[in-house]
């Protein structure tokens, strides 16, 4: 769900030993996600600022395609590393 931040704690014996988040880390949810924004924003006439949203999704789209031209799974395996995956 866009807005949304998944969280929580661990406690044992009352001392918190863990607290965590979840953050998008899809890199193709991120350009579709940008590129609403900047679509709102070219709606308001807030030029500027979608110019920037603009820039945020192809600076994601060409990582993307760097990747994409790799062959195996070593791409894929670099993709997850890169954006915080496993």
């Amino acid at each position: 769900m866009p807005g949304l931040t998944e969280r929580f704690e661990l406690f044992a014996n009352k001392h918190e030993m863990c607290n965590a988040y979840t953050e998008l880390n899809n890199p193709f949810v991120q350009r579709e996600r940008f590129q609403e924004q900047a679509a709102r924003l070219r709606a308001k006439r807030r030029f500027a600022d979608a110019q920037e949203y603009e820039e945020r999704a192809k600076a994601v789209e060409d990582s993307l395609a760097m990747y994409r031209a790799q062959q195996g799974g070593g791409g894929r395996r670099r993709l997850n590393r890169d954006y915080g995956g496993r």
